[in-house]
């Protein structure tokens, strides 16, 4: 499905400009926007959401809504936005929209959670528009919920771009805060961010040789393992769990998603899969109450072996 709110203004020649023509409503059954189109459902099912929407500014400032996902809602939600707007470069969350005192402008159902993450379309430029979850009912969002929701809006800024610059695309997909492996039409791994190398110790060499299937036990026979390897072979969004191996020889509970990038020519051209941590129970809820230096200490001693707490927190 598709929102759009358009201005008058004539079209100029800047980047933005250019993401506007490939993603706008011209290219609306183009393969690379059905890609994105799945690249939302797979959001919607990972947070739990409503409706999974991409905002792009135009040069002067007004929202055009690009691509929605499945079960949108008929909401006004640039309350939200415009609550969210002095955040600039960082990750808005509204739990309670209602109860914080942001006033909702519903159609049908009043919208009663946002989140949203700015996108990019270069590593240390000014965002351009926006990731936004968004709910009828209010949710809780965990530290390692926006984590993800952030290092996932980077992702989707790469296949925003990199129809028309695949290494900007690249730069873009690994500096996110989560681990990111990058491969190839071939899935060879092709690159890995510097977050992954300080949670399994694995530089790209060594990724590289281990080869994506062994890295992420993908020839395991346990449904998490079969999706992912799947969804590769045809080049889809799809979120899933898996085990990732270190250097030391152990594997970590991880969950990927799976961001294909579509390239000029509509063909996937590379495969971001974007990794994090799973920890169970109170773990979870211990670590991410933690400092990130903190918490990067005891992911490194879990890694290791040499630490753990089981599900009910001892």
């Amino acid at each position: 499905m598709l929102f759009f709110e358009t201005s008058n203004t004539s079209p100029g020649h800047t980047d933005a400009d250019s993401l506007h023509a490939l993603w706008g409503r011209d290219a609306a059954e183009q393969p690379c926007t059905l890609q994105m189109d799945g690249v939302l459902r797979m959001l919607l099912k990972r947070f739990d959401v409503d409706t999974a929407v991409i905002t792009l500014r135009d040069k002067d400032g007004a929202v055009v809504k690009i691509r929605c996902g499945d079960n949108p809602l008929e909401l006004n939600f640039s309350s939200a936005l415009a609550a969210c707007a002095a955040g600039g470069h960082t990750i808005c969350v509204l739990e309670d929209i209602e109860t914080t005192g942001q006033a909702a402008c519903p159609a049908q159902k009043p919208l009663r959670f946002y989140a949203g993450a700015p996108l990019f379309i270069e590593p240390c430029g000014d965002p351009v528009g926006a990731l936004s979850l968004m709910a009828t009912q209010p949710k809780t969002f965990s530290e390692t919920d926006r984590l993800i929701l952030r290092s996932a809006a980077l992702a989707v800024s790469a296949m925003l771009v990199m129809p028309h610059n695949p290494a900007t695309a690249a730069a873009i997909a690994l500096s996110a805060e989560k681990s990111v492996v990058l491969i190839n039409r071939d899935q060879a791994i092709e690159a890995v961010n510097q977050r992954f190398t300080q949670i399994t110790h694995l530089g790209p060499t060594d990724a590289q040789r281990m080869g994506v299937d062994h890295l992420l036990c993908l020839h395991r026979e346990h449904a998490g393992a079969v999706v992912l390897g799947h969804a590769l072979l045809v080049e889809m969004a799809v979120h899933g769990r898996t085990h990732c191996r270190t250097k030391s020889g152990n594997t970590l509970p991880v969950e990927v998603l799976v961001f294909p990038l579509p390239d000029e020519h509509h063909r996937v051209g590379k495969t971001i899969l974007l990794i994090a941590p799973v920890f169970k129970g109170r773990l979870d809820d211990f670590l991410s109450s933690l400092r990130s230096r903190e918490r990067d200490e005891l992911l490194e001693l879990h890694i290791a072996g040499l630490w753990a707490v089981d599900s009910a927190g001892r």
